[in-house]
């Protein structure tokens, strides 16, 4: 439900050769935030990099700013506190001048020095903090999560041309398995991810119709789309390239019906959300004036 209340369940990425960095790729900042805003709850983020020549001065205020969220008590997300992923800062000790912070599946606490925060080895410094959450009617809610997930559909690239969104990802997936031009890992990593999502996608749509019972023809599509990656997933791979070229062919006969199949359901969200796309750039409250 998550996943689908914030958007990211209609997120579809793949890099024109399968890299695993595929699920990756997307605008940190202006995207998570995006998808926090979508479920009525303030947040802020910052970002830059290490060679930036006032990187002290934000340093400085990150560190003022994390602990003042933590004051008032709101853990902060960072990236890379001690490996190439999110973590969740969430209390601090000035005495020793150190954080405490946890990454995905950790069990024992980790602690960093103040001095060394933003100090990373792969990609930008990043925190997000977050605030109070507003009163955000479920309905509306949905409505904004199926407006991210046409959107999703039609924005054809995530940070360059070589990664593919929506519509094109199907495209250069497609090509990637006929070509047989891929990075053969990515492709075990990826897919299975993805056919997963796909799958989701409708369990989130079956809770929407019983709010929003409009998008029925819509929620019908992604159940097929649902029983397309279930067959996906069932198909019984050795994990093995050279042994699982045999299903090729199947595969991409499976993700062209499933191109089409999601393409005919987002059609459906787009005449739902049909006067909300025509008037997204209308400010609803400055109406009330009119």
């Amino acid at each position: 439900m998550l996943s689908g209340k914030t958007g990211l369940a209609f997120r579809f990425v793949i890099h024109k050769r399968l890299l695993p960095s595929s699920v990756d790729a997307y605008n940190w900042g202006w995207e998570n935030w995006k998808h926090v805003n979508t479920l009525g709850i303030y947040s802020e983020y910052y970002e830059g990099k290490l060679n930036n020549p006032a990187f002290v001065l934000y340093q400085d205020a990150a560190i003022e700013k994390i602990r003042t969220s933590i004051d008032n008590g709101f853990g902060v997300i960072a990236w890379g506190m001690s490996s190439s992923q999110f973590g969740v800062i969430y209390g601090y000790d000035d005495r020793d001048q150190v954080f405490y912070f946890k990454n995905p599946g950790d069990v024992e606490d980790n602690i960093m020095l103040y001095k060394n925060f933003g100090i990373i080895t792969e990609g930008s410094w990043y925190y997000q903090i977050f605030g109070k959450k507003i009163d955000k009617d479920i309905r509306d809610i949905y409505r904004d999560s199926l407006l991210i997930a046409v959107q999703e559909w039609e924005n054809q690239y995530k940070l360059d041309s070589s990664y593919g969104s929506g519509r094109m990802a199907y495209e250069y997936l497609i090509s990637a398995l006929e070509n047989q031009d891929l990075n053969e890992a990515g492709a075990y990593y990826i897919l299975p991810l993805y056919s997963m999502s796909k799958c989701e996608i409708y369990e989130y749509l079956s809770e929407v119709i019983k709010e929003l019972p409009e998008i029925s023809g819509a929620a019908n599509k992604y159940l097929k789309l649902k029983e397309i990656y279930q067959n996906i997933l069932k198909l019984p791979l050795s994990m093995m390239f050279d042994k699982d070229k045999k299903y090729i062919p199947q595969l991409v006969e499976y993700f062209k019906q499933a191109r089409e199949t999601e393409k005919a359901g987002i059609n459906e969200l787009k005449l739902f959300l049909k006067e909300t796309l025509n008037n997204v750039h209308i400010n609803p409250e400055r109406l009330k004036d009119l």
